[in-house]
């Protein structure tokens, strides 16, 4: 079986960067006014870095958005990986490149069986005042007789909690029995 890679999601951050550039579009559109009628140097100065500085988020946003994402999880013949992709930096790859990012390998032989644990958990929505509902996947990993059990969150992820979930099992079932390669030198 080939390898699965399984990347975090970026379903909100195009509109994470789209709601900025509407939340910025009027104090921009002052600023350009402002340069329009001044007749100072230093406010054209001032208004033009002023409308730099309101760009550069959004413009963040977009440039993250489009750079490449190393994997969270890695499925494979040897077991599964996780990736510490916490921040929104970590998961980059350009970023893993060049810092070290926390890696657990649990071979096939640690687990003895996979389950899905989701829970509901409602949380305040800002300064609304009304709540939301958030969903929290947990992988759960039971340890072989002598191995301890591992807990590793796999919600917002390119794919499903289910499908990684039939993913597990199925490679477990391939790959768990196979002898282990001695090398003699």
């Amino acid at each position: 079986m080939e390898p699965v890679i399984i990347k975090k999601s970026r379903d909100g951050e195009e509109n994470a960067s789209i709601g900025c550039l509407f939340i910025i579009i009027i104090p921009v559109i002052w600023a350009i006014y402002e340069i329009a009628t001044t007749k100072h140097s230093f406010e054209v100065w001032f208004f033009s870095g002023f409308i730099a500085v309101l760009f550069a988020v959004p413009l963040e946003y977009f440039l993250v958005s489009r750079l490449p994402l190393s994997p969270s999880m890695i499925i494979n013949k040897e077991g599964i990986t996780f990736f510490s992709n916490l921040k929104r930096y970590s998961g980059l790859a350009l970023v893993r490149k060049y810092y070290p990012i926390h890696e657990a390998l649990i071979k096939w032989d640690e687990v003895k069986d996979f389950m899905l644990d989701t829970r509901y958990e409602d949380r305040p929505n800002g300064d609304q005042g009304g709540t939301m509902t958030v969903r929290l996947d947990t992988l759960i990993m039971v340890g072989a007789p002598d191995k301890r059990d591992h807990y590793h969150s796999i919600g917002n992820l390119t794919l499903a909690p289910e499908q990684i979930l039939a993913l597990c099992k199925e490679f477990h079932i391939t790959y768990k029995s196979l002898p282990k390669r001695n090398i003699i030198r």
